[in-house]
């Protein structure tokens, strides 16, 4: 099995070089730094945002659901 590292290495390495010359232009060598250590973290951010969206999606769906079974069953008794 592959790791966070061998599996995205490519993403890390484009998110690396962007933040980090970002960083640089806009903020000088602590930009750089700065840019270097975020580069390197966006692609877990983003697999993590991407795991907390989806769970997010699938629990109010689960939850608008049970209030529509809710209401329906309510006015399916008051109809008699």
């Amino acid at each position: 099995m592959k790791t966070y590292l061998q599996q995205l290495r490519i993403a890390i390495a484009v998110c690396v070089v962007v933040c980090a010359a970002v960083g640089g232009y806009f903020y000088g060598l602590q930009g750089f730094i700065w840019g270097l250590l975020a580069g390197f973290a966006a692609p877990a951010g983003l697999l993590w945002l991407g795991i907390v969206a989806s769970y997010v999606a699938v629990y109010v769906t689960v939850l608008f659901m049970a209030w529509a079974v809710l209401f329906y069953g309510f006015f399916w008794l008051i109809s008699f």
